[in-house]
């Protein structure tokens, strides 16, 4: 019976909750009262949620400066409204843009400059942007262009072209080149052993070396890709060379034009040499140079009479020569190019003629030219190789030339090589008259066939095709496998 009576009570007290009289403990029981209610338990003060998150507002919500951003939002200054999570970072020894760390890529940083030879320039090479000068042990200036922090004569106005001679002594020759026009370029000798020495920019001049004692040399500062520009607007060839040792580096050479009266020589007569016209006696190093936009009816590119020849690290582009024998025209010497880029030029590219010329052609590409790459006159004492060579997209790629000789052209590639290297994708592979051609391992197909053939032998009257990685043998009777 008194289970009944509790049962009735507990319900009764679940269904009325807010009646007077009950009261409902954690401990399960209830004492009546009469509008008092004392629980035996631990009572709690009821609350409305949503969510399970409180809606009281704390200090941490509240935007206290007015920049949309509270301390809860991540503000680290809520007192500083120039101070939050989205503000630009300023170079003021405080953290703008809370992240924990001071003046990092501080909108208003400065640009610094090393300034080795204490002129008030720096070196554009030494670039850094940021609020504070980089360190302490060097001078550091807000100013660049200094293309020569070596030499405190080189500033904005001066020593943007100068002549170092052997001994040292430094001429500044800034006014006479910029005084020089595309309609007037400036005629300039070299007289003595030397370093004629170019600020990047574009300077009207064709120059000269002839009979010096000692090495001279062209250099422009920072290399080609600072566009140091030579340029002689059509009026001459860019260089004449006889009697020296000469070097070319770090510039561009353009606006050649051997076809004039002006451009004479002992053996690079009128029409030769186009860029560079290197004469009897004449050793020539060209590196890291662009070769650009120059004409000629024979090497718009380079001429070579004697004794030798180096390109290394070039870009040989855009020549043009009339007559068709190549932008790169060899009578004598020795001549070795490598890591270079013969591209897009009129009129063919390699052409050895007579006799006594070595060639040796390496890690280069040659391609896009119309013409012929390689023109060669077969003559006795020949030879020419073409080590890891790309010669692809050409009218026609190699032409060896009846003559009295037999002479070799060797193409030698790195069959491991993941891009190919051979002859591959011309309107015309190899025709021989004369001579012997050998492939080592090197792709006549490539990205594509060549159009017509891959060998044509004259006497033989015979087309050959072959794969890639291909080891052949080739005179104008015919051709012969090699074994590998």
């Amino acid at each position: 019976m008194n289970r009944l009576v509790m049962s009735l009570v507990l319900l009764c007290s679940a269904c009325f909750p807010d009646s007077p009289g009950f009261d409902t403990s954690a401990s399960g029981s209830s004492t009546a009262t009469t509008g008092t209610s004392t629980s035996t338990g631990t009572s709690t003060t009821a609350s409305t949620t949503t969510g399970g998150t409180s809606g009281a507002t704390t200090a941490d919500d509240i935007d206290e400066d007015g920049d949309g951003y509270s301390s809860g939002d991540g503000d680290c200054d809520d007192a500083n409204a120039a101070v939050h999570p989205d503000a630009d970072e300023l170079c003021n020894l405080d953290d703008d843009d809370c992240d924990d760390e001071i003046d990092e890529d501080a909108v208003d940083a400065p640009t610094w400059y090393a300034d080795a030879d204490g002129d008030g320039l720096g070196d554009d090479t030494t670039a850094a942007t940021q609020c504070e000068a980089p360190d302490k042990e060097h001078t550091w200036v807000d100013i660049g262009g200094d293309c020569n922090d070596d030499d405190d004569l080189v500033t904005d106005t001066s020593g943007q072209v100068t002549f170092v001679s052997a001994g040292g002594i430094v001429s500044d020759l800034t006014d006479d080149f910029s005084a020089a026009t595309k309609s007037s370029p400036l005629p300039w000798a070299f007289t003595e052993a030397g370093t004629l020495r170019l600020c990047p920019g574009t300077w009207f001049s064709s120059l000269s070396a002839i009979s010096v004692t000692g090495a001279v040399a062209v250099e422009g500062h920072g290399g080609a890709e600072q566009q140091v520009v030579i340029d002689a607007a059509g009026s001459e060839r860019v260089m004449y060379a006889q009697s020296v040792e000469l070097t070319i580096s770090g510039v561009t050479l353009t606006g050649g034009n051997a076809d004039v009266a002006a451009a004479s020589g002992t053996y690079i007569q009128v029409g030769r040499g186009g860029a560079v016209a290197a004469d009897a006696s004449v050793d020539l190093t060209l590196t890291d140079c662009i070769i650009a936009e120059n004409t000629a009816s024979n090497g718009a590119a380079v001429a070579l009479a004697s004794d030798s020849l180096t390109i290394s690290g070039c870009t040989i582009t855009g020549n043009t020569t009339t007559d068709g024998t190549g932008a790169l025209h060899f009578w004598a010497g020795d001549v070795a190019i490598s890591d270079t880029l013969i591209q897009g030029n009129d009129g063919g590219v390699l052409n050895v003629d007579w006799s006594g010329v070595v060639l040796s052609v390496s890690d280069s590409e040659i391609a896009g030219n119309t013409g012929t790459v390689l023109v060669v006159e077969m003559t006795e004492d020949r030879v020419v190789t073409l080590s890891d060579v790309a010669i692809h997209d050409n009218d026609a790629a190699v032409h060896m030339s009846r003559s009295s000789g037999d002479g070799t052209v060797t193409f030698t590639c790195d069959e491991k090589r993941a891009d190919p290297r051979g002859v591959w994708g011309n309107g015309a592979g190899a025709y021989i008259e004369d001579g012997t051609l050998i492939s080592e391992s090197c792709d006549w197909n490539g990205d594509s066939d060549n159009k017509s053939y891959d060998v044509y032998a004259a006497d033989a009257k015979a087309e050959f095709l072959f794969g890639d990685d291909a080891s052949f043998s080739c005179t104008a009777s015919g051709c012969e496998s090699l074994a590998r």
